[in-house]
Order: structure tokens, then C-alpha cells, then sequence
């Protein structure tokens, strides 16, 4: 009976410490996925405007995304691309949660930039920041 109990016993702590280590750690996760998803887009050349595209990185304190990153549709998987944006999304808004807790940050939304293809290149036109207001 107490072998039993003791296998138990260590078995149940195996698992718990196994399910520890699986949780990965969001700030990791975050720069994992940046990383990864400025490798994809690293190419931005282009023809044409239409070869242009962006999606939203990260995830504001009061939503929405923190920036945008500009890439190739000749050279990047647009489906892969936006996976990847959204599982960026979800991780910054779990670091949000666990590490930013009390913190206070300005609640503007972060501009849509306009994206083209000059020179060969894809790039954004920044836009103007805008604020919310109270009433």
C-alpha cells in the first residue's frame, strides 16, 4: 500500500511539473513569434501596389493592435501570415494580463498605415495617430 501511495505520489508531481514546463512563458512566446514572423516578411519586394499588405502586430492595454507589419504577398503566405499576427495577438494580450497587471497605458488606436510597393519595395505610409475622446 505505500509503494502504491509513493508511485502515486510521484507520478502526480511528474505530471505537475510536466505541466508547468508546457506553459510557455508569453513575453518568450511574443519574441518567438516576432521573431519568426519578421523572418516570413523579410522579403518586401514588389511590382504593384496589390503585391502589398500588412497585418496587426500585438495588442494594446486598450485593444486593438500595437502596430503593423508590412510584407510581400509575392513572397509571404498571406493565410500563414495573419496565424501568425493572431497567435501574436493572443500572446501579448496573456502578457498583458500576467505582467502588465495595474498598469495604465494611453489609449490610442494605432494608425492603419496605407501600404504600396515603391522602388521594388513594399512599404507604409504612416498615418496619423488618432486618440479617443471622453464625453
Amino acid at each position: 500500500m505505500k509503494l502504491l501511495l509513493g508511485t502515486m505520489i510521484l507520478v502526480s508531481s511528474m505530471s505537475w511539473a510536466g505541466a508547468k514546463e508546457d506553459k510557455k512563458e508569453p513575453g518568450a512566446e511574443m519574441a518567438r513569434l516576432e521573431a519568426e514572423i519578421k523572418t516570413l516578411s523579410a522579403d518586401k519586394s514588389c511590382n504593384q501596389n496589390e503585391d502589398c499588405d500588412k497585418v496587426g502586430m500585438g495588442n494594446r492595454l486598450c485593444g486593438g493592435p500595437a502596430y503593423f507589419e508590412v510584407f510581400s504577398k509575392l513572397h509571404t503566405n498571406t493565410a500563414t501570415m495573419q496565424k501568425l499576427a493572431e497567435q501574436h495577438r493572443k500572446a501579448a494580450q496573456e502578457f498583458n494580463k500576467t505582467q502588465n497587471s495595474g498598469m495604465v497605458g494611453i489609449c490610442a488606436m494605432a494608425p492603419v498605415p496605407e501600404v504600396f510597393c515603391q522602388s521594388g519595395q513594399c512599404v507604409a505610409k504612416k498615418a496619423k495617430m488618432r486618440t479617443l475622446k471622453a464625453f
